[in-house]
């Protein structure tokens, strides 16, 4: 696995190329509605992702400042349990 910091806009780009995987050569008005859809999955997933970002923030500013790798490992099953 590559690992690399979290970019909403390829990510976006990446779901929308399931549906429409050559949308740059659609039609002007198609491509349209299809970046706007983009648009709307980044908005979607930044908003996911802020709401869990800051339940995880507030979980860690919770526990003391003797937090083990098992707490941090516990809080992201919590907080990514379908990532982990």
């Amino acid at each position: 696995m590559n690992l690399k910091p979290l970019d909403l806009e390829k990510l976006a780009d990446e779901i929308i190329r399931v549906e429409y995987p050559a949308y740059e050569q659609a039609t002007p008005l198609m491509k349209n509605v299809i970046l706007r859809r983009k648009h709307a999955i980044k908005i979607i997933l930044e908003q996911y992702l802020k709401s869990v970002l800051q339940g995880f923030t507030n979980d860690v500013e919770n526990l003391s400042y003797r937090m083990t790798i098992v707490d941090i490992k516990n809080l992201i099953k919590k907080w990514f349990p379908d990532v982990v």
